[in-house]
Formats: structure tokens, sequence, C-alpha cells
């Protein structure tokens, strides 16, 4: 008698009696009641069959089938294991699909990050929705993140991939550029320079910078301090909460990319490009070491997207970003 508590299945360790090629012989029979019939819709020999049938009854120590030449039945004990027979077989069928679906990337949970000053944006929103109806059983959640954490999440681990403003300070990355614009700077409506159709570096000298609770890094000089190392002397911001008041009121000045700033900025806030600086950019990206189907999946779906919409802005999947 088993010592098992009742609901408890058997531990993994124990060895089962019979096996799936066996169930689905013993299945095919029980269903067709006909060896011949059976043994075609297996494609094995009818004696094979049989012969594998007395191998299951044996094992058993039951039997399973009454046969004569001509009519085979289920016995009781046969009737019993076709239920339990069909259950298997659908739950390893139903494990194999799934298994076969998370390791294409169409399963599974993942964790998107998502810097709040690009969440926003059409190609990332698009981006986001193109993967969504491609995999829909990919349990997905987007988490948005402010300035100080320029990863999104990508540093501690809790993203398993980003949208973030380029350039990533980790080592390690694979990126994918989903966007590349002019920097513009970010002025309150009233300001000597909003009405310029753009402006240079050396014109925004003196201005108050906003500033980040991020660590300094290439990260924080590119997007928040003067293009010629002046300190940023603004006030601390994390979101959008405390930096468009900050512009608005002159307190400070900060960049923004045209499409990000159609987005959120408010009238009394303009934009002018600053001419003689680098471009600024928004980027997918990965851990290259730890990235799994289901990231894979994402590049590849945001790849997608990229063409679709002609934007040949990139950088291709797997290539390492190594900025700062």
């Amino acid at each position: 008698m088993s010592n098992q508590p009742p609901g408890r299945r058997p531990p993994i360790e124990v060895e089962p009696p019979v096996d799936l090629r066996e169930l689905r012989y013993f299945l095919a029979v029980a269903e067709e009641l006909n060896f011949t019939r059976a043994a075609a819709r297996l494609h094995v020999a009818q004696q094979a069959l049989s012969a594998a049938i007395r191998d299951i009854e044996q094992t058993l120590g039951v039997r399973l089938f009454t046969r004569s030449t001509r009519h085979v039945a289920l016995t009781s004990a046969g009737e019993e294991l076709v239920p339990a027979a069909q259950r298997i077989l659908a739950d390893v069928g139903e494990a194999v699909q799934r298994l076969q679906q998370a390791a294409a990337g169409r399963r599974g949970r993942l964790v998107v990050g998502a810097a709040i000053a690009v969440h926003g944006a059409p190609v990332v929103r698009e981006a986001l929705r193109h993967f969504g109806e491609q995999s829909p059983d990919v349990d997905l959640q987007v988490v948005g993140y402010d300035h100080s954490d320029p990863s999104a999440g990508l540093a501690s681990g809790a993203s398993q991939a980003a949208f973030v403003l380029g350039p990533s300070t980790l080592d390690g990355l694979g990126s994918l550029t989903v966007l590349r614009e002019p920097r513009h700077v970010m002025l309150p409506a009233h300001h000597p320079l909003a009405g310029r159709d753009g402006v240079r570096a050396a014109d925004l000298a003196g201005l108050p910078w906003l500033r980040v609770a991020a660590a300094e890094s290439a990260w924080t000089r590119f997007w928040f301090q003067h293009p010629l190392g002046e300190p940023a002397t603004g006030p601390e911001i994390r979101s959008g909460v405390e930096w468009l008041p900050a512009i608005e009121s002159g307190r400070a000045v900060g960049y923004t990319l045209p499409t990000l700033a159609a987005d959120y900025l408010p009238p009394q806030i303009v934009t002018v490009p600053v001419v003689d600086i680098e471009p600024g950019s928004v980027l997918l990206a990965w851990s290259v070491e730890t990235a799994d189907s289901l990231v894979n999946a994402l590049v590849a779906s945001v790849q997608e997207t990229l063409d679709e919409s002609g934007d040949d802005e990139r950088v291709a999947p797997g290539a390492t970003d190594r900025s700062g």
C-alpha cells in the first residue's frame, strides 16, 4: 500500500512502470479496438504492437484487453487506464508546445524598462504594440523609470530590456537605435534665444542646466551639462513634474529631442536646435550575457518595426554599446 498522502503525486525519482510510447500504443488500441487499425495509425507492424501490449500488461500485472480472433474489448482495468493515458499524453503535448513557444520567444514574462522621457515616443509605442500583437501569450510588463536610473532597470537586473536615452554607460549591452535626432535646448517661451532657428553651444554659456539624481557619467554630461563643460547649476529633477516648471520659470534649461518634445512640452516651453553638438538617440538596450529567447524576440520585433518605418538609423542586434 502506498505511503503517499492522499492527493500527493509520487516523487519524480520513482521510475514509471510504462513510458509515453507504451501509453500511445495502449491508447491507440483502446480507441480503435482493433489491432490492425491501431498499428496502421501508429505506423508500426501489427505483430510489434501486439507484443508491446503484452509487455505492458505483464509489467502492470493486469489484463488491459480481452481479445479473440474477431473481437477486442477493454477490461475494467483497461477502462480505468484510458482517461489517465489521455490526460498524460495531452499534458505532455501541451508542455512541449509551451516549451517550443517559450524557446521561440512567444511565451513567458518579459519586463521592459522605459525611461520616462521616451516612453511616449511614437516609435517606442509602435514597437511595443507590434511585439504585443506578435506574442499575445507573453506577459509583457513595461515599467517606467525616472532620470535617477538612466539604465531603466538594466543596471539592477530589474529589466530584461529597456528603452533608454543614449549613450549607455553600462558595459556588455547590446543596443538598437530606434530614434536619432538633433538635440534641442528647451527654453521658456520668453527667453531671448527662443525665437531663433538654431543656436550654437557658445550661445548657451552661463545658463543654468537641469541636474539629475544619477551618478555623474557620460550620460549625465551628454544630457544635463553645457556642451563646453560648464557645471550644471539648475535644480535637481527626476521627472517632468519637476523639470517643466523649472524650465517654464526660467530657472533652468535642458536638452530634448524634437519627437520627444512633441509628446510632452506645453506651449510655454519652446525648443531650439543646437547646431554644433552631437545628435541624441533613443536606444533599445539589453544585456548580451543574460539575453534569452524573449529578449531576442523583442529585439527582432523592434527591428521589424524599424524596417517597416524605413528608419535606417540603428545598430545591428547584438552590437555592444560601450559608450562612456
